[in-house]
């Protein structure tokens, strides 16, 4: 009948109806890793909620999930032996000193268009849109108020170079080109760890993986449980309940299929 009943839109623990929230009662980092007929849009484990009541829930799902962590010894995301992000420190040097060279490039060009010279940026300076850091200006010989703050030292200059040779293996400083700069300003050097695995894979997996139907299903109903004892909702329709089906299928295990799940969409 959950399903079936007319749904209004107000706050299901305090009864608010000027704003409200999707709740998901059961985390989506641990739904989506369930078999498809469990992680569907099932309205049952989906209620409304207002701001500060969702907070309050959100409060008691993180100290629900830290509980459970300790109690499957499963790490929570900041404690994974191999974290979720990589960063390689080679290309994130090399791209810094990229971004610094096409500033100075850039810096370079406008002084000389600024002094009545129409001189490209010196090599391996890609001149970029004015857009160069620095708050000293000086007047070129046509008026014009030049930024020089950004200006790179010689020496400065030669380092980011050289960081842009080591990068893409150059014998010499001299072979950096444009094309070279362009491609270390193009570098993404935080990746996905391929050796992370996320906690809410490891909670299913050591919980019997998601083809053990039954210990999620037992796994559910505790946080629908965890929910009416944490929240004690007073406006929760009356035919929620906690032992209500888990997978929204046509499957023995849990019943007919369900109609009007569709409800709180």
């Amino acid at each position: 009948q959950f399903y079936l009943e007319p749904k209004s839109n107000h706050c299901c623990a305090c009864g608010a109806t000027d704003s409200y929230i999707r709740h998901a009662i059961v985390p989506h980092a641990y739904r989506q890793y369930f078999p498809v007929s469990m992680k569907s849009h099932l309205s049952h484990d989906v209620v409304l909620l207002c701001p500060p009541c969702h907070e309050r829930a959100n409060k008691a799902a993180h100290a629900r999930v830290a509980d459970m962590a300790e109690e499957l010894g499963v790490p929570l995301e900041h404690d994974a032996v191999e974290q979720k992000l990589i960063r390689d420190q080679a290309a994130a040097s090399a791209k810094r000193s990229a971004r610094a060279l096409r500033m100075d490039g850039c810096t370079r060009l406008e002084a000389a268009r600024a002094g009545g010279r129409e001189d490209a940026a010196p090599p391996g300076r890609a001149p970029l849109p004015p857009t160069a850091r620095g708050s000293e200006h000086k007047a070129g010989s046509k008026g014009k108020r030049v930024r020089v703050a950004a200006l790179l030292p010689p020496e400065r200059r030669s380092e980011h170079l050289r960081v842009i040779a080591d990068y893409f293996s150059l014998s010499a400083t001299s072979e950096v080109t444009d094309d070279h700069i362009a491609r270390a300003c193009a570098l993404e050097p935080t990746s996905i760890n391929p050796k992370w695995i996320p906690h809410g894979k490891l909670v299913v997996d050591a919980l019997g993986g998601p083809d053990d139907a039954h210990t999620l299903a037992n796994f559910v109903r505790g946080w629908r449980q965890h929910f009416l004892d944490s929240m004690q909702p007073k406006f929760l329709s009356e035919h929620w309940s906690v032992d209500a089906r888990v997978a929204n299928s046509s499957g023995d295990m849990f019943g007919g299929p369900i109609h009007g799940d569709r409800a709180m969409d």
